[in-house]
């Protein structure tokens, strides 16, 4: 059984978007690539809080140290963007 976690969607868009070399662009790709596997595959991958794109705010600062020691073990590389 699939179990609905829709924060861990919002917090990947967020993510996406609050990263500091061209966040805008890569928040942009990956919401519409989730807007088309939702069509082709007829499911639904974005949360009904994240319909519109506008409600995806970027991570504060203090959000964006905490997100970075949470889960810095999963993406060494970037940890020296932040």
């Amino acid at each position: 059984m699939i179990q609905v976690k829709p924060e861990l969607v919002i917090n990947h868009l967020r993510r996406a978007r609050s990263f500091p070399y061209a966040g805008e662009t890569r928040f942009r790709i990956l919401y519409n690539d989730m807007i088309k596997v939702e069509t082709e595959m007829n499911f639904t991958v974005i949360p009904e809080t994240a319909r519109d794109p506008k409600s995806i705010k970027q991570f504060s600062i203090r959000e964006t140290y905490e997100d970075l020691k949470l889960n810095s073990k999963y993406r060494h590389r970037n940890t020296t963007a932040i």
